[in-house]
């Protein structure tokens, strides 16, 4: 992938993902070891 890319993925058709870090790095790499968890909150008030 080129700079500010990541991820090549021969089912996305753009190839690679862009890098997204809310502007603290443009150096991005794929991984494994993540997990999604999906956050409820009752907070009223």
């Amino acid at each position: 992938c080129r700079p500010g890319y990541y991820h090549l993925d021969g089912r996305n058709p753009e190839g690679c993902t862009q890098c997204f870090c809310y502007g603290h790095s443009a150096s991005c790499q794929s991984s494994g070891d993540y997990s999604v968890h999906k956050i409820l909150s009752t907070f009223h008030q």
